[in-house]
């Protein structure tokens, strides 16, 4: 990743075509413990100062990226694989779910004893025992484990209590 950024630092001479920039994130703009390397952060500036606009393009939703916008200074956002796009200010493009579908989706999952998890403008929502997953108190709880108890508990969740406690 660090020769990555490095050669594009050295090599900006040769992007006067260049007009725009899309990092990916997991290993490309982030680093394996989520932070950006220094390295990394010289390169954007780099690419700024010679009018290139720089964006990030993900899976992940617009409440994530915001946070990047705005820490890195970066022109924009390209999330959810290409169905919310924005910048700090302005959302450009948003094309959600049919409602009929996600109500077919709710209704299947609830059938099938399965957890969903949907993600919106501003977060993610989801089942009961999706929320309960992001909680702190399960953050907590998972902290205090052995990996393999955690694993167990993991899995009697998944394989036992959805069956009694209904997901949606």
């Amino acid at each position: 990743m660090m020769d990555n950024f490095y050669n594009l630092r050295y090599n900006m001479k040769d992007m006067t075509e260049t007009k725009a920039v899309f990092f990916d994130l997991d290993g490309t703009l982030l680093t394996p413990t989520r932070g950006v390397a220094q390295s990394t952060r010289q390169a954007l500036i780099d690419l700024r100062r010679n009018g290139i606009l720089v964006g990030i393009a993900t899976g992940r939703g617009p409440s994530f990226a915001l946070a990047l916008l705005e820490e890195l200074d970066l022109n924009f956002a390209v999330t959810y694989n290409g169905q919310y796009i924005l910048d700090s200010k302005n959302v450009y493009y948003a094309n959600p779910m049919d409602k009929k579908l996600i109500q077919k989706i709710i209704r299947y999952a609830a059938d099938n004893h399965r957890d969903l998890s949907f993600g919106m403008a501003d977060g993610v929502t989801g089942s009961g025992l999706l929320k309960f997953g992001e909680s702190r108190t399960a953050g907590y709880i998972a902290g205090l484990l052995p990996k393999f108890m955690a694993n167990f508990a993991k899995s009697l969740f998944k394989n036992f209590v959805r069956h009694f406690r209904p997901v949606v």
